[in-house]
């Protein structure tokens, strides 16, 4: 279980940051501000995944949800972290008007979404509402 209670712990440090980046996106326009605090925050997911961040979004989603299970021991409560984690990092990118990356982004949140869906004995409202907003998005 270590390996379990060390990816919880960076997810969990992940979302503070993430939180703190939107924090001062709210209160601050500076777009080097939400560049650095996206890029900080890529780095961070590196670090956890032990993959390049455009590795992450680029490989295949079969390929990645079996890397995360098989190598990485990621479980359920695991991948919906991450995916909320790049859920934002798509909206962050998307406010950027960094269109291609938004897109990837959000492909790879709805393959963790759907992972989710399928091994979850838990209904989340604002899960579907996400799937069916990236979904729109993708039409």
């Amino acid at each position: 279980m270590p390996k379990e209670d060390y990816i919880e712990k960076h997810l969990n440090q992940m979302s503070r940051a993430l939180g703190k980046v939107l924090f001062n996106a709210m209160g601050d326009s500076n777009e080097g501000q939400i560049k650095l605090s996206v890029e900080l925050l890529e780095q961070k997911i590196e670090e956890v995944l032990v993959l390049p961040f455009e590795k992450t979004i680029e490989i295949n989603n079969d390929e990645f949800i079996s890397e995360l299970i098989n190598k990485r021991d990621f479980n359920e409560d695991n991948f919906q972290k991450l995916a909320d984690l790049l859920f934002q990092l798509a909206l962050m990118n998307q406010s950027q008007n960094n269109q291609e990356k938004s897109v990837r982004l959000f492909k790879k949140c709805l393959a963790l979404y759907l992972q989710v869906d399928k091994t979850s004995t838990v209904f989340s409202f604002e899960r579907n509402q996400r799937v069916k907003m990236i979904n729109k998005l993708m039409k």
